[in-house]
């Protein structure tokens, strides 16, 4: 669930769009992926420094990193800019059709920007 600053910023369309996809996700991110609590858009400085030296030997060896959410131009861009700055040279990759936004218009351009910067956008 989001922190209460969320409610009193977003649209209840937009809260109620992201919370009913997020069942969707929920057996991936339990068995492929860590937990984080959302404290703002990005990563928080904390957890990326954990991220680092949980993975950082994985990474170093090309394995990829895959990204799956919402809002694909909120919080999945604002995650993957955290991610590339911990690693450089990885592999980044989003799958589009298991990343989301409210406006499908914010979406593509998103979409658009990321292959612009080095990340893989897959079908």
């Amino acid at each position: 669930m989001y922190p209460d600053f969320e409610y009193k910023e977003r649209s209840a369309e937009s809260i109620k769009f992201d919370e009913a996809i997020y069942p969707g996700f929920y057996t991936r991110l339990e068995k492929h992926g860590d937990e984080y609590t959302k404290t703002f858009y990005g990563i928080p400085p904390t957890e990326a420094k954990n991220i680092y030296e949980n993975y950082k030997d994985e990474v170093e060896t090309n394995q990829m990193i895959e990204f799956i959410g919402v809002e694909t131009n909120v919080c999945v861009l604002a995650n993957i800019m955290v991610i590339q700055n911990i690693f450089p040279e990885a592999n980044i990759t989003i799958n589009k059709n298991l990343v989301a936004a409210a406006s499908d218009d914010l979406h593509d351009k998103t979409l658009e920007i990321l292959s612009n910067m080095n990340v893989f956008i897959a079908e």
